[in-house]
């Protein structure tokens, strides 16, 4: 099941959207508020897979408790509700799926739900990695990046590091996903956990993820490619 949180002030289109969202399969509201700062509070404690927000409402705004909150949530889709398309570059720098202008329309809705649900789904692969006789299981969207390590590989993830005996050749024949990108001949990345590069030589930069203890590299030729891959997710 996919966990839905609604902020909405408006009583009556909340209470649809609880509704409408409650006869959808794999979705489920698991809270409604119609009031910003209690939104913040449950995104901290609850860190839904999707929410649905007004903007305009009493506290916090929708953009501030998403903004407030946005590198504790980062694998939350965002759908912004709102009368107001000058919030629409705010959306965009919070990475929202979706802004979705009132008077709300349930079938552009229904459209963007389906399609967050199909990205989710999809992200849950699992991938099977060998090492020796041990097999490791790891969810594609759980993974930030694959570095070679002799002939092997070395698979981070957000459960930890694990060895594997694969080459990263064989690696990235698994990796179907188009959000793993080689950014070396060294490494694979998960695009959608990249949160910035910087360079560190004349041929190369560092890759910076949402955990900020780990890094990759990207090779200078591939620069261009990157931006262009990358830009797909934010």
């Amino acid at each position: 099941m996919l966990r839905v949180v609604v902020a909405e002030d408006q009583d009556v289109l909340r209470f649809q959207l609880v509704d409408l969202i409650s006869t959808l399969d794999e979705f489920e509201v698991i809270y409604s508020t119609n009031n910003g700062n209690e939104l913040f509070h449950l995104l901290k404690k609850y860190k839904p897979d999707i929410v649905i927000t007004d903007i305009d409402m009493p506290g916090m705004t929708g953009v501030e408790a998403i903004k407030a909150l946005r590198e504790e949530i980062p694998e939350t889709e965002i759908v912004f509700i709102s009368s107001f398309n000058e919030f629409i570059k705010q959306a965009v720098k919070l990475y929202a799926f979706d802004f979705i202008e009132k008077p709300l329309c349930t079938t552009r809705l229904l459209e963007t739900l389906d399609r967050i649900k199909k990205r989710i789904l999809t992200d849950d692969k699992l991938i099977e990695f060998k090492f020796d006789r041990s097999i490791h299981l790891v969810k594609a969207s759980d993974l930030f990046y694959v570095e070679a390590y002799k002939k092997k590989t070395i698979v981070v993830s957000d459960k930890g590091e694990i060895e594997s005996t694969y080459s990263l050749k064989k690696v990235e024949d698994l990796l179907e996903e188009d959000y793993f990108f080689k950014s070396s001949r060294s490494h694979i990345v998960n695009l959608k956990k990249v949160r910035g590069i910087e360079p560190v030589s004349r041929t190369s930069y560092q890759i910076n993820f949402e955990n900020k203890d780990l890094v990759a590299y990207l090779s200078k030729n591939r620069y261009e490619e990157f931006r262009s891959s990358i830009k797909k997710y934010f």
